[in-house]
């Protein structure tokens, strides 16, 4: 028996029906039997989740977090630890949609695929990953609140995966050895091709950039060029 927190429109129409309430103020002292339970949850449970050398187990929150600038999304994600939702790096939240696009629960797929559609759709997603281009040596990728980093050369042209195939940075942006895959796992999450933004020239001096992601009719972009002033909304995640 579980008192209820998290109660959306929908969940509220959905007890209604049930004939459980009829009011929100009714339901904050509400408490369910686990079959109810589900109704209430704010999060999709992702298993077998393969990121940073390991395979866990992610809840990802039904409703994108709030906009911030990358920073400050990386301060909570700090503050809470795994104990509640925060910005995901960018291999993260790929190896989360991976784990999804590979899953055979064919219901829970489907909901977390229209999801993916609306969210890459409306906002423009941030992550905890950011480049580091530098104006003489190879560029420094930083992922979140992980303390390693690594140096590739992340400058190049602009273009769709499928043609550029550019293994660099489907290795270190997305750490997925693959890039066809890569493109396969956006195409699923957002119906569209995934299409590959940076610099294509070294900047005069070192210029640190976000890499954020979203969707349009010209592709399903991840771009490693965001402003880190900028503030963007995010994913969801946290360790079960």
């Amino acid at each position: 028996m579980a008192p209820i927190r998290y109660v959306t429109d929908e969940q509220n129409e959905v007890l209604e029906k049930l004939g459980i309430g009829e009011r929100r103020e009714d339901l904050e002292n509400l408490s369910l039997n686990s079959s109810n339970e589900k109704i209430f949850q704010n999060y999709w449970l992702i298993e077998n989740v393969k990121y940073n050398g390991k395979t866990s187990n992610y809840k990802l929150k039904k409703e994108v977090l709030p906009a911030k600038t990358q920073e400050s999304h990386l301060e909570h994600a700090v503050e809470v630890g795994e104990s509640d939702f925060h910005i995901p790096d960018m291999p993260l939240q790929f190896a989360i949609m991976k784990s999804i696009y590979s899953s055979e629960d064919s219901k829970q797929r489907s909901e977390i695929q229209s999801f993916f559609k609306k969210s890459y759709r409306e906002y423009w997603l941030s992550s905890g990953t950011s480049v580091n281009y530098d104006s003489k040596r190879k560029d420094k990728v930083s992922h979140g609140v992980r303390r390693d980093s690594k140096e590739a050369n992340i400058i190049g042209k602009d273009g769709f995966m499928s043609n550029l195939k550019d293994k660099v940075f489907s290795e270190v942006i997305l750490e997925e050895e693959n890039p066809i895959i890569a493109n396969e796992v956006f195409n699923w999450a957002t119906g569209q091709d995934l299409y590959i933004w940076r610099f294509n020239s070294k900047p005069k001096q070192p210029d640190k950039r976000v890499v954020g992601s979203g969707s349009g009719d010209g592709g399903s972009h991840v771009v490693a060029g965001g402003d880190p002033s900028d503030q963007g909304r995010c994913l969801g995640v946290c360790e079960e």
